[in-house]
């Protein structure tokens, strides 16, 4: 019996003899995380307890190299094995650190290996708030913001900065509206309209720049209405039209009038006329027209290069009852649609234009003269002479197959077409109006007898190519029209030495 007890207590001695001995914990400083001006966060780590209960763990810190517990420390959140966090407080901005994880068993204190961090600069307690947009327009906008501050420095600049990409930055534009603290209003110039923007409110201190909340806005879209008057003062190559321009923005229009023509949907590449600039009402001619023609015309407005068009309007410009049906060796001619299909000239000898007088003759003569006291056929005995270029003016002055007309021509004019006394560009004379419609104009001038001319916006005097059968041979017939009274004579005859000017007809 006492052999066994010696041998259980000699196994319970070996077996407290093997124990192994307690060390100190094993400690790990993993990282330093959350670093801010005056604070940071350190993560340790107990990986062996030493044998023994790890009663305390945490982190110390110094702006000396190797801190230790004598130095600042912060206690870990609980104690034994694993990972532990610690937050320092009350740090210096933009200051270098060094800091260790510890731990404490009842064998000893023990650390882990140095880690350094610096913290970041002096954090401002700034707010900054961006206002509503108000007050937009096509071309600005008002924001402005308010600026709470608790900091010692000063706030050198605010306002706001706008783009027309998200996060506008002060590099973008921006208004600088004084400094310091409270609210501030901002006015943004020289937008473009139609156009969205997004706006921030900033404040800057120490050139650190912080930023409001961003808002967007979009521009008004620039208007500007063109309305096209109706066409008016319409004649046979001439007509008046014009407009009213309305805009958000007139002084922006640089110039306005109308453009026309032939063709539908005119533009400023065709015809134009400028008619100012600005808004408001305006009134242009057009002029070079061609008679009894429809033309198209609308008035505009340019802003910016961009043209506004307004409405189109249509007219038809009058008809020249006057004008040439063609020309025969450069002469115009008009048909009035008589039987004879005779063509009359649409001026006489001598003359450039309808009004115009031309020459006188006498009769059987081919030039003019100073003075009309005789002729070269006074007492001559002589047949028709039309188309015969020794006696007739028209063929000797115009030639191809232009000719003096007839008795009987003239009195066809006279009974088959409509006479009426009328002025032609301030001209007094008969208008002439053929079974057809076309028209043809005699000036009323007068007669030639010695040096001078008689009658003039009286009396329509041509002379035919017919003389007057008597037994003198002094007399020829010519066509007699009072302008005043409307009443015509028909065929008359005069003295051959009368200078009376003449009206060419041909086939």
């Amino acid at each position: 019996m006492k052999k066994i007890c010696f041998i259980v207590i000699l196994v319970s001695l070996m077996l407290v003899s093997c124990k192994p001995e307690p060390e100190m914990a094993t400690v790990i400083t993993k990282e330093v995380t959350s670093i801010t001006s005056v604070s940071a966060k350190v993560i340790g780590s107990v990986t062996d307890d030493g044998g023994v209960e790890v009663i305390s763990r945490g982190v110390c810190w110094s702006t000396n190299v190797d801190p230790t517990i004598d130095n600042a420390m912060s206690m870990g959140a609980s104690s034994g094995i694993g990972n532990f966090e610690c937050e320092i407080k009350g740090l210096e901005p933009n200051t270098t650190y060094y800091v260790k994880a510890y731990a404490t068993n009842s064998v000893g204190l023990s650390y882990g290996e140095q880690k350094e961090f610096v913290t970041q600069e002096k954090e401002y307690l700034i707010e900054v708030i961006t206002n509503e947009i108000s007050n937009v327009t096509q071309t600005t906008a008002q924001c402005g913001g308010n600026i709470k501050y608790e900091g010692e420095e000063t706030i050198e600049a605010r306002g706001v900065c706008w783009s027309t990409s998200p996060e506008p930055t002060i590099d973008d534009f921006c208004t600088v509206d004084g400094s310091g603290v409270g609210g501030f209003i901002s006015n943004m110039t020289g937008l473009t309209d139609n156009t969205l923007y997004y706006v921030k409110a900033y404040a800057k201190v120490n050139d650190v720049v912080t930023y409001g909340e961003q808002k967007t806005f979009r521009t008004g879209e620039q208007q500007t209405i063109v309305t096209t008057y109706d066409v008016t003062n319409i004649t046979i190559n001439s007509a008046s039209c014009g407009g009213e321009i309305t805009s958000t923005e007139p002084e922006n229009i640089y110039e306005r009038g109308i453009c026309y023509s032939t063709t539908p949907e005119p533009d400023v590449y065709a015809s134009c006329v400028v008619g100012g600039a600005g808004d408001g009402s305006f009134t242009c001619n057009m002029t070079g027209l061609t008679d009894n023609t429809l033309y198209y015309v609308k008035a505009y407005a340019k802003v910016d290069d961009v043209v506004t068009y307004g409405e189109q309007k249509t007219f038809t410009t009058v008809k020249d009852i006057y004008a040439p049906d063609g020309n025969i060796g450069g002469y115009e001619y008009v048909d009035l649609g008589l039987p004879s299909g005779l063509k009359w000239a649409t001026h006489n000898v001598g003359a450039n234009a309808p009004e115009k007088y031309g020459n006188y003759f006498s009769w059987g003569e081919i030039s003019p003269k100073n003075e009309y006291n005789t002729s070269s056929t006074m007492g001559v005995q002589m047949t028709d002479f039309s188309g015969n270029p020794q006696y007739d003016a028209a063929t000797s002055n115009w030639g191809d197959t232009w000719r003096m007309p007839t008795k009987a021509e003239m009195e066809e004019l006279m009974t088959l077409c409509e006479w009426n006394s009328v002025q032609k560009d301030g001209v007094l004379g008969v208008k002439v109006t053929g079974p057809n419609g076309n028209c043809l104009f005699l000036p009323a001038a007068g007669h030639a007898y010695g040096p001078w001319i008689y009658f003039v916006d009286y009396g329509c005097y041509y002379w035919s190519s017919s003389p007057y059968d008597s037994s003198e041979n002094i007399f020829a017939y010519f066509l007699s029209y009072d302008v005043y009274t409307g009443f015509y004579e028909g065929m008359a005859h005069s003295e051959r030495l009368y200078g009376l000017p003449i009206r060419p007809v041909s086939e």
